[in-house]
């Protein structure tokens, strides 16, 4: 299947080829690896044939976005209604959004009763295993702490080919603990190498995603796009007008070769290439934006 965004937001100045339809589908990909594409919250329709096998919908990294409780189950209600698999993504999340989070998720429960979803906020996760336990939880990118930044001395030495420990939480005992603990079946994490580094003799790791090509890199509780309607003032996120719709800042590190892009109250990395998974790798998902979506 394929989607079409119905009112996709056009970022003035963004580059969006290798990332429009036709040019979406990393290949090659190992039998048994599905392919998924984040359409965020915009309003889209789902096509018949094309490469991908579930969407994930929702808001990774800004409550305020999600606006009202109704919108939140609209916007469910519309992912989920598409005849196709779906999984919903929520989230960091402070008490005044905490309705609105839990509302999106408690439509979804109804809707998809064994349904995956994705958990960006420590609360949440308590919530989601007290409130809906036969939902398959899923650890966001926000929780599952790894090197991301090229800048990472750990990192550039992994990518230069020396031997590096420590860049995930793969090996560590209290990750270990999380996952029992609150039954983890996934994990969603960045490509950051060709190859992802898994620490050695770590067995038992839990299914994972991949998501290409917008490398989560940071996320705050202010937005510098709602302080252009408010000049003088604070960076809030309380009172969200989606100033985010359109507006991106793009900041050129190493020469133009790589390009971190400033959306709302997230920082990408944008990177083109995509991983190589190995047959028999915990690695059984990669999930696609085409548009850095919050």
């Amino acid at each position: 299947m394929d989607v079409v965004l119905d009112t996709p937001p056009v970022f003035q100045g963004f580059d969006v080829a290798g990332t429009g339809r036709g040019a979406a589908s990393p290949a090659p990909v190992p039998p048994g690896v599905q392919r998924a594409l984040h359409v965020g919250d915009l309003p889209f329709r789902v096509l018949p044939s094309g490469p991908f096998d579930r969407l994930y919908a929702g808001w990774e990294f800004c409550a305020a976005r999600i606006g009202t409780s109704q919108r939140a189950r609209d916007v469910v209600r519309a992912a989920a209604g598409q005849g196709v698999p779906v999984t919903l993504v929520t989230p960091p999340t402070r008490n005044p959004h905490l309705p609105l989070v839990m509302a999106a998720i408690e439509t979804f429960a109804a809707v998809v009763p064994e349904g995956e979803v994705v958990v960006n906020d420590w609360g949440v996760l308590h919530e989601v295993r007290r409130a809906f336990p036969g939902l398959a939880r899923v650890l966001g990118r926000l929780l599952f702490r790894m090197h991301r930044d090229p800048a990472s001395p750990l990192l550039a030495g992994a990518a230069a080919g020396r031997r590096a420990g420590g860049l995930t939480q793969l090996g560590s005992p209290a990750f270990q603990w999380v996952l029992q603990e609150y039954a983890i079946r996934r994990v969603e994490a960045d490509a950051v190498l060709p190859e992802f580094p898994f620490p050695e003799g770590c067995a038992g790791l839990p299914a994972m995603s991949l998501h290409v090509p917008f490398r989560y890199l940071t996320q705050t509780f202010s937005c510098r796009a709602a302080g252009l309607n408010r000049p003088g003032t604070a960076l809030p996120i309380d009172h969200c007008q989606r100033e985010c719709d359109g507006r991106m800042a793009r900041v050129d590190r190493r020469g133009g070769k790589l390009r971190e892009l400033h959306v709302g109250n997230a920082v990408f990395l944008r990177d083109d290439g995509f991983p190589s998974i190995a047959p028999g790798s915990p690695i059984d998902r990669l999930v696609l934006r085409r548009l850095p979506l919050l």
